[in-house]
């Protein structure tokens, strides 16, 4: 079973090989979350987001994942219950999990999950690093707000927003049809900051076994 959220473009074939992968025994597979892939880049948000994981009883080395993508083992995830009990922990403290059932999940596997790839979830700062072209993502989401189908408050590259302009011009939504197809717009600037994230990024993604390389 793959479970895919609603802001998220598939950019080229692959996503069928989901299927296919040996989760190793885990009962999903899904990719880094950049709650965890930010220490990389150090500075006030990565603190945050480290006592973010504590709260959730996670170590700083334990993997955090995003639960925008999920490979889920049907027979694994039911034995385990993580469902059942992720619902429940969410119902009884909230306010202790801002990202809903992703942090309910997270607070409950530690860890223990089959790591796809960014290729397979590629979020947030990836769209900032100039590494699109290196890691060649399948799925690009679109974590943020405004998203690209907010036509006129998207201020991330043209060509997202005309993606969603163009699927939705044959759709019938008219609501979410854009007035005029998006301007395409300049790539982000590599700054000095986002060029030493994107090296230590790749260093560490280097270091890695995903299940889809």
């Amino acid at each position: 079973f793959v479970a895919i959220d609603a802001d998220m473009l598939i950019a080229r074939p692959g996503l069928s090989r989901l299927a296919e992968f040996d989760l190793q025994g885990r009962a999903l597979a899904a990719a880094y979350d950049m709650i965890f892939l930010m220490d990389h880049k150090g500075g006030p948000l990565a603190r945050e987001f480290q006592g973010y994981r504590r709260a959730l009883g996670l170590e700083l080395t334990t993997p955090y994942f995003n639960a925008g993508l999920m490979t889920i083992d049907r027979h694994a995830w039911r034995k385990a219950g993580f469902a059942a009990e992720a619902a429940a922990r969410f119902r009884a403290a909230p306010e202790r999990y801002p990202f809903m059932e992703q942090d309910a999940l997270n607070s409950l596997v530690k860890g223990d999950f089959a790591p796809l790839s960014p290729a397979y979830n590629f979020m947030g700062d990836f769209f900032l690093t100039g590494l699109e072209a290196e890691i060649a993502p399948i799925v690009l989401h679109f974590v943020n707000h405004p998203k690209p189908w907010h036509y006129e408050q998207w201020r991330g590259e043209g060509r997202f927003a005309r993606a969603y302009a163009d699927w939705f011009a044959g759709q019938p939504f008219p609501e979410w049809r854009a007035r005029e197809r998006p301007k395409l717009g300049a790539k982000p600037k590599l700054s000095p900051l986002r060029r030493r994230f994107a090296d230590s990024l790749r260093a560490y993604l280097a270091t890695q076994r995903f299940i889809d390389v």
